[in-house]
């Protein structure tokens, strides 16, 4: 890891300017910023599996080109379609992993997701942890909500897939022998460009002119499921907080607190 923050220091030295954005990107960027999907037909921003723009009866879903397109909507509130039927998300049994449901995603899809209350700790986690739970934290700290690593117009992504970055490599290497202060200053900024985990190598960029369907997914997803974090009890060891609601809540201290 060290190698790596010390070979991409001398390429963040300067950030490039970012190119000018296409008109629709920045329209789809500028939606789902909010959770949204960007429709080209009414020009509007729509939450995901809502009404939205489309007739009766439909939805409106993340197309191919990662903007909003209309659907049919064949079941009512907490059923999804699934083997040529309505069922209910919560009285089904499909989801093996305790914390799951039934549930859409952005594509209209019937997926296993985290239920109300639960969340995955880190991007590339693929287990549902409740609220206040310990899941996989150490024993002094509580599954919490956190807030986004990256500013709203940024991404996570692999550093080698960040064109500022990208772009900076040829021009800026040379520079950690000979300006020494400026490679340091460097360092610096890259420090506060690191998300995720260490060994990931990802940086948060802001992704100039062109997106694909994961980006507008990736930044849906964090604007409606808050990622969740190992923090510390801010209610202590006798109690915990609880989503949407003030204060702390007494633990039952006779139960394991788990998760």
């Amino acid at each position: 890891m060290k190698s790596f923050l010390i070979h991409m220091a001398g390429c963040l030295l300067v950030i490039v300017a970012a190119e000018r954005i296409p008109e629709h990107v920045s329209r789809i960027l500028s939606c789902a910023k909010d959770g949204k999907l960007y429709s080209a037909q009414d020009g509007g921003c729509h939450f995901p599996l809502s009404q939205g723009y489309c007739d009766n009866r439909e939805m409106v879903v993340m197309g191919m080109k990662g903007s909003g397109i209309c659907v049919p909507r064949l079941c009512e509130e907490d059923q999804v379609f699934k083997a040529g039927k309505c069922v209910n998300v919560y009285q089904v049994k499909d989801c093996l992993r305790e914390g799951e449901v039934l549930q859409y995603n952005l594509n209209g899809e019937v997926v296993c997701g985290c239920a109300d209350g639960w969340g995955k700790v880190g991007s590339r986690d693929t287990t549902c942890y409740q609220h206040s739970a310990l899941g996989p934290c150490a024993s002094d700290q509580i599954v919490l909500p956190s807030g986004p690593e990256c500013a709203q117009a940024e991404l996570c992504v692999e550093y080698n897939q960040c064109p500022a970055i990208t772009r900076s490599f040829d021009t800026l290497a040379s520079i950690r022998h000979d300006q020494p202060e400026e490679y340091r200053e460097g360092l610096d900024r890259l420090k506060e460009k690191l998300c995720g985990k260490r060994e990931q190598k990802t940086v948060c960029c802001q992704l100039a002119t062109s997106l694909n369907t994961s980006d507008v997914e990736k930044i849906i997803l964090e604007w409606q499921n808050q990622p969740f974090s190992c923090l510390d009890n801010p209610c202590g060891q006798s109690a915990v907080p609880w989503p949407g609601e003030s204060g702390c809540f007494p633990l039952d201290t006779e139960s394991e607190h788990g998760g």
